[in-house]
């Protein structure tokens, strides 16, 4: 992607000079920007460019993101309507309706809300985010594959019933570096103080306000609430 977005950089802008530049110096920009478009090439295939993270961010445009929650959503809505054998009437939002519902909390209340969609997928932890000044985020924490996840998952669980030892801290910071910071950077923007989680198979029943982010609990840094789904929450105001 970075390859490809110099190319063409570079070749605008060749493009954009030769209207300006008198046709005898031509040939010594042709030269200068095929060097530089070789350095963009080198520089876009550097390792350091091209090394993968343990997580892909991507801020999403509305359609894309508002699809992907919808989809999630609708999904969800249907497992709870066949665990609990009826139809539960709502409205599927967009994202843009809901980070406009999370902005009409905002002004109504003194908090500062956002919701987090956490969902486990085999090969990666889907992350989605909608706060009230409209940041869309979705990431893929691939270190959080199926596997890994139902160990450190496990591995916490059993350790927090046991109030005599810390054994629960390094399943739940790791648990902390999956979910939440990846998407701290986006929450201090908005100075969020309140995070409504959505989360899939796996992690409902998670105590998320035990996470530890080396310093501190969760619930020290953030007003909790886990629901199904945000169509579901009565936060959502008409």
């Amino acid at each position: 992607m970075l390859q490809e977005f110099l190319l063409k950089f570079t070749q605008l802008l060749v493009a954009k000079l030769r209207l300006i530049i008198p046709k005898q110096h031509r040939k010594q920009l042709y030269f200068v920007f095929s060097g530089l478009i070789c350095f963009s090439i080198i520089i876009a295939n550097s390792p350091g460019v091209n090394a993968q993270n343990t997580s892909t961010p991507e801020l999403l445009d509305t359609v894309k993101l508002a699809q992907t929650i919808q989809k999630v959503e609708a999904k969800w809505e249907k497992d709870y309507e066949k665990y609990f054998k009826r139809k539960f009437f709502n409205y599927n939002r967009s994202a843009e309706e809901i980070a406009q519902h999370l902005t009409d909390i905002s002004e109504q209340t003194d908090i500062q809300p956002a919701v987090i969609w956490a969902i486990p997928k085999p090969k990666f932890l889907q992350l989605l985010l909608v706060t009230p000044q409209s940041q869309l985020v979705m990431k893929e924490i691939r270190s959080a594959d199926n596997i890994a996840l139902d160990r450190i998952v496990n591995q916490f669980t059993s350790a927090i019933a046991d109030r005599q030892s810390t054994r629960y801290l390094p399943p739940a910071k790791q648990l902390y570096r999956w979910i939440f910071a990846p998407l701290e950077s986006y929450l201090e923007a908005e100075n969020i103080d309140t995070i409504l989680l959505c989360t899939g198979p796996k992690l409902r029943s998670l105590p998320f306000a035990a996470l530890h982010d080396g310093e501190q609990f969760v619930i020290e840094k953030y007003n909790l609430a886990l629901i199904p789904a945000f169509n579901f929450s009565g936060l959502v105001l008409p």
